[in-house]
């Protein structure tokens, strides 16, 4: 199993989180899942070793966010 510490918190694929923030300028399609619960489904890490997530949400689509534009949901 993949996970990565985040926030002193362990980010594991399959977590719920939520869009807390953006951080630039985003698409309406992205701006429209500001406030909105997601999965996990994997992490990339950008050439200057940013933490990209991969959130799917209930619709199914994925969107990239980047580790500060989200919150962990306890279980």
């Amino acid at each position: 199993m993949t996970s990565f510490l985040f926030e002193q918190q362990e980010l594991i694929i399959g977590q719920t989180v939520i869009v807390k923030n953006l951080v630039s300028k985003n698409p309406n399609f992205i701006a429209n899942q500001l406030g909105k619960s997601g999965l996990i489904r994997g992490f990339k890490i950008t050439s200057n070793n940013s933490l990209i997530l991969i959130i799917e949400f209930k619709d199914h689509s994925r969107v990239c966010f980047f580790e500060e534009e989200l919150k962990i949901l306890e279980d």
